[in-house]
């Protein structure tokens, strides 16, 4: 069992079959690591060569039965001490929020003498170890080669050298680039409505869907997915009905997103399981045996600010989008200042009109016109909105039926350049929308 007291660590063993976290192990202190072995039956000559090499938590996990029996440890309790280090690193309870393995952003391979003795008082490293690797001139490239046996052998006890060896590991993992995409959809949605009410001056919020092919795409921008973007959404966050609801979200999985739906009682204000599930999904992705790439998450809560910290003190950057009125205050300065050019914030509020939209029969809008066409009845939502998007206006409209559709503008000058579009359309003129929707009319009709 483990307690925490003035940020140490300190482990009571009280059977054989608790486990620590890694997190406890590497806020040990050797005498703590000493309890801890002698508690699985570690002869007491085998605890003292560890004794000797300086070891504390953090070295003991970078342990091998080689390094063990380097030191003068037989294979037999090397063995055995190598499969305590691995019970640990494969426990279930892995904890990285405090973890110091945040990379820097400069290539090491680069470095001066002086960066490279910065960095290394930075993680722990004591001054006479560096003055050790000083005397070798040693620069950032050839510090990449370097290895626990080599250290060893120029004089730094076994403790020390496998924390700097450790440190060379982290760096040699390469960063993809790739980049994963977690969406809080509920917190989108009911953040979206009030920024798309103050921006469009209505009454009332709208009845807002998110368009999240366009969303996908603005995020993305050409770079590699790492994987379907993942949106989280609660079932009564929505007005829809059931078979509504279900259909709405069986187009977005052919559309090829993880859609995870978290059942959520009515009466509950606050949706934490959606932003539980979330964190657990984004936790699994940095802690999972791959190199790092970018986590983007659209959202604005604070509880999400422990995943953030998390996937940057382990070398991914993060990218925040959400709404400037919506985001809280955690993800602001403290962030941007410690981790730099690994972290960025993106607002959303100059960009809804490409990847939102109202749907509804009424609106609080000044002008309504009814569009006729056989068209209109194979058109999709997505289809409508290609013609807002290019025309700079945030799309309302509704179907009647599928065979008219309704459109909601809020000034005159609006309403004549959407008119002006279907009026084209509608006496068969060549116009660059008239264009599109002909594509996209041809297009439906071979589909059938």
């Amino acid at each position: 069992m483990s307690k925490n007291k003035c940020k140490r660590h300190y482990y009571k063993v009280t059977a054989k079959s608790i486990r620590p976290t890694i997190n406890e192990v590497k806020g040990w202190n050797f005498q703590e690591l000493r309890k801890f072995l002698e508690s699985r039956d570690i002869k007491y000559e085998d605890i003292n060569i560890i004794d000797k090499q300086n070891v504390d938590g953090s070295s003991f996990l970078g342990l091998t039965a080689a390094t063990l029996e380097r030191w003068g440890i037989l294979g037999g309790p090397a063995i055995k001490i190598k499969k305590l280090v691995k019970e640990i690193q494969g426990g279930k309870y892995k904890n990285i929020l405090t973890a110091k393995s945040t990379r820097p952003t400069k290539e090491v391979n680069k470095w001066s003498f002086q960066e490279f003795r910065k960095f290394l008082e930075s993680k722990d490293i004591k001054y006479e170890d560096i003055n050790i690797i000083d005397k070798q001139n040693v620069d950032g490239s050839l510090f990449l080669e370097l290895t626990a046996k080599t250290l060893e052998r120029w004089g730094i006890l076994g403790g020390p050298a496998i924390k700097i060896e450790k440190l060379i590991k982290e760096f040699k993992r390469g960063f993809t680039g790739e980049i994963f995409l977690l969406v809080d959809h509920s917190n989108l949605l009911e953040q979206g409505k009030e920024t798309v009410k103050r921006d469009e001056n209505l009454v009332d919020k709208p009845n807002l869907y998110i368009e999240y092919e366009k969303l996908r795409k603005m995020i993305v921008k050409g770079r590699k997915l790492g994987g379907p973007t993942e949106i989280f959404c609660s079932r009564h966050s929505q007005n829809h009905d059931d078979k509504k609801f279900d259909k709405l979200w069986n187009k977005r999985r052919k559309q090829g997103f993880v859609v995870n739906l978290i059942e959520q009682k009515p009466h509950k204000t606050r949706e934490k399981k959606v932003d539980t599930s979330l964190t657990v999904q984004g936790m699994k992705k940095i802690l999972d045996d791959r190199d790092p790439g970018i986590l983007a998450i659209v959202a604005g809560d604070s509880d999400y600010v422990p995943l953030v910290q998390s996937a940057l003190d382990k070398g991914w950057k993060v990218e925040i989008w959400f709404w400037s009125s919506g985001l809280s205050g955690e993800y602001k300065p403290k962030l941007s200042n410690k981790f730099g050019i690994n972290y960025s914030l993106h607002f959303l509020d100059d960009e809804y009109k490409k990847f939102t939209y109202a749907r509804s029969p009424e609106s609080s809008r000044e002008f309504t016109f009814k569009i006729e066409h056989k068209c209109v009845e194979i058109l999709k939502d997505e289809d409508v909105l290609k013609i807002f998007v290019d025309l700079d206006l945030f799309g309302w409209w509704h179907w009647n039926n599928n065979n008219h559709l309704f459109i909601y503008v809020n000034t005159g000058k609006q309403k004549e350049e959407v008119e002006k579009v279907f009026k084209r359309f509608e006496e068969n003129e060549e116009h660059e929308h008239l264009k599109l929707l002909v594509e996209i009319y041809k297009n439906k009709l071979s589909e059938k």
